[in-house]
């Protein structure tokens, strides 16, 4: 059940903290700019809360006042919302990096608890760079301090979805579906959309009496804003029931290595997309991985070693090494070319002042794997503390 707070001191000093920290952030580099796509434009209206409000859904979850504070816990009763990956990762929201690497531009979310609907989300995002969007299966947040206090951190709320028949991908065009989500024994229907920088969801929970209304609703919805979703239209109840198929979700492109004693991976290597296959028992190194490509064996392996220097120290002590930035990570490689083969070596410090060596063996003529494999380094993500 959504919740709000009002002229909350908790609140006040949740914004002050939560301003700042944006202010930094957008200080360390400067902000991208967004370019509408005609066809967008012409569908939103060029404003994404004015499109929204078009669905005509009752009793909307703001303050009267639009100078009060006004916070809400609606990322506990819908944690899925707003929460999209691309092929690799997570999208990255309000926060540009010295990489300047924000993907999201907009992000809009209208709250209702509906005399008739009751609590209900519109959201939508606009993307500073089209690109395809993913939802996970499976999210989970902890309490809100501002509604729970100290015991928030003890509180936690997860939401599950579940594929159903209703679904196409014709994406950059269309990509489209109706997804059932399950969150603390509620049950909603969870409408999907994007097209191009475009991304808009819609939730409406509904029981096994009422389904065929809540469907009609998501129909109407689908009118009002212009989407004309030939399959929401053509959708029938038994077509929304769950299916235990999880084709169109976010698939984590890495593979954890080196699990610490609270079981989080000090390494993650991108390995979705790559012939890559894992090696037992390798002859070198702690994991390793090769396949054979048409000029013969490529090969990767990597060790976690015991640094003798702080971090500071181990990463200006690399003359000869050229590197790669992952973030706030540094990547450090040289490579020797026998004739025959490219033999690589790759240094990261890692947290508990261990660091990762990286080897690597391709053969001279195979440029496709060299690039492949330097791909992996600029996206290797070592865990430093």
């Amino acid at each position: 059940m959504f919740n709000l707070i009002k002229n909350s001191k908790i609140y006040s000093v949740f914004l002050f903290i939560f301003s700042v920290t944006f202010l930094v952030s957008c200080n360390s580099s400067h902000q991208k700019d967004f370019k509408w796509d005609n066809d967008i434009k012409q569908l939103t209206g060029g404003d994404l809360d004015e499109w929204l409000h078009k669905a005509s859904f009752e009793n909307e979850l703001k303050s009267d006042n639009p100078d009060e504070n006004m916070i809400t816990n609606a990322d506990v009763v819908f944690p899925f919302i707003g929460n999209y990956y691309n092929a690799v990762e997570k999208l990255n929201d309000y926060y540009v990096s010295e990489k300047n690497d924000a993907s999201i531009f907009k992000n809009k979310t209208v709250l209702y608890k509906d005399p008739k609907w009751g609590d209900l989300c519109l959201n939508s995002v606009l993307l500073f760079e089209p690109e395809e969007v993913y939802l996970k299966d499976f999210y989970t947040t902890t309490g809100n301090p501002a509604f729970s206090g100290t015991n928030a951190i003890h509180q936690s709320y997860s939401a599950h979805l579940a594929e159903t028949s209703v679904f196409t991908n014709t994406y950059p065009t269309i990509k489209t579906g109706i997804y059932e989500v399950s969150i603390q024994n509620k049950m909603y229907l969870l409408g999907f959309y994007q097209k191009g920088k475009l991304v808009f969801e819609i939730a409406i929970a509904y029981t096994p009496d009422n389904l065929p209304e809540v469907l009609n609703k998501l129909k109407s919805v689908n009118t009002e804003l212009g989407l004309n979703v030939k399959e929401w239209e053509a959708a029938k109840p038994e077509d929304v029931k769950p299916l235990p198929t999880k084709n169109t979700f976010w698939k984590n492109p890495y593979v954890g290595l080196y699990p610490d004693r609270y079981m989080l991976n000090m390494v993650e290597l991108k390995l979705k997309d790559t012939p890559f296959q894992s090696v037992r028992n390798p002859e070198e190194g702690e994991y390793a991985y090769q396949y054979q490509s048409e000029y013969g064996t490529v090969s990767l392996f990597t060790f976690l070693k015991k640094a003798t220097k702080s971090k500071t120290e181990f990463n200006a002590d690399k003359d000869g090494f050229k590197e790669y930035k992952n973030d706030n990570q540094r990547i450090f490689y040289k490579e020797e070319n026998d004739g025959k083969q490219i033999k690589g070596r790759a240094l990261i410090y890692a947290k508990d002042s261990n660091y990762v060596e990286l080897h690597y063996l391709v053969p001279v003529k195979d440029t496709d794997s060299q690039a492949m494999i330097h791909k992996m380094l600029q996206t290797l993500k070592v865990r430093s503390f």
